[in-house]
């Protein structure tokens, strides 16, 4: 199952979504643009592993020789307070598309709505023109149905 937000017509963004938007802002998290893969890569990872068994398609070489030759096209956004990461996402952007191609937070990001409030940054004021905002395939246990 793919997500999908179009420019033409995004949306309502649920209310508990707005909530931890605000609780995330009233701790202190802050969104920014940021080059600090080896500080994300680690929390991405473990929760991949713990979470779900795998590992990212990309180690951190890999994604580091990607990102570099394609800079205009793979972003890093992270969620911070007090220093510490909360919450990430990797974004591999097109001339129509923001596709969602890692995102992961900490427990305290969880917990404090850092993943609610970068989520929100990125459609509404980094890619709110894009035509299309991809937040990548969802897997649920049991689905597809056989």
């Amino acid at each position: 199952m793919l997500s999908v937000v179009t420019a033409a017509s995004p949306g309502q963004v649920q209310a508990r979504r707005r909530r931890g938007s605000l609780k995330a802002r009233k701790r202190g998290t802050v969104v920014e643009k940021s080059e600090n893969w080896a500080g994300f890569w680690p929390l991405l990872t473990d929760n991949l592993l713990h979470g779900h068994g795998v590992r990212p398609v990309h180690d951190l070489a890999e994604i580091d020789r990607l990102r570099l030759r394609f800079p205009d096209n793979i972003h890093l956004h992270l969620a911070r307070a007090e220093g510490r990461i909360l919450a990430g996402a990797v974004i591999y952007e097109s001339e129509n598309v923001a596709h969602v191609q890692y995102m992961s937070a900490s427990d305290a990001g969880r917990e404090g709505g850092a993943l609610d409030l970068l989520m929100l940054h990125l459609l509404e004021e980094v890619y709110p023109s894009k035509p299309f905002f991809d937040f990548g395939i969802s897997k649920r246990a049991g689905w597809p149905p056989p």
